[in-house]
């Protein structure tokens, strides 16, 4: 099967694929299971659910896979969905300098991630999924 790249740089042909290399990113291994995970929404009727973080910043919508790699560090993986400035992407992210790497909790919406960039696709650290077959 030929793909084209129809974003520049890295396109996944899947969210798997771009969640799976983000995981990579992070130094999670494929196999290993979220510890937590919850979904950056608009719809305030989600408000108070315990897996649902309301949100009027449109760019952070998605759902979130927190990890804790094997130094015990955490990390998180981002399925962004509704960003209206890029078409549906995947990040890897680890906690901000200065932050404690054991107790950050990226779930708290003033609590941003670093993003982890790869330096085999540019310095774009968003990770585009829309690879055609």
């Amino acid at each position: 099967m030929i793909q084209i790249n129809v974003f520049g740089l890295n396109p996944f042909g899947s969210e798997r694929e771009a969640l799976r290399y983000a995981k990579e990113l992070a130094g999670i291994p494929w196999s290993q299971q979220p510890v937590r995970q919850w979904i950056v929404t608009g719809d305030v009727t989600k408000y108070g659910n315990k897996n649902y973080v309301v949100s009027n910043n449109a760019t952070s919508h998605g759902r979130y896979y927190e990890f804790v790699d094997a130094k015990g560090f955490k990390k998180v993986t981002v399925l962004h969905t509704s960003d209206p400035n890029i078409p549906t992407h995947a990040h890897a992210g680890k906690v901000p300098s200065g932050g404690n790497q054991y107790t950050y909790d990226f779930k708290k919406p003033e609590n941003r991630y670093t993003a982890i960039k790869d330096a085999r696709h540019g310095k774009d650290h968003h990770l585009k999924i829309g690879c055609k077959g």
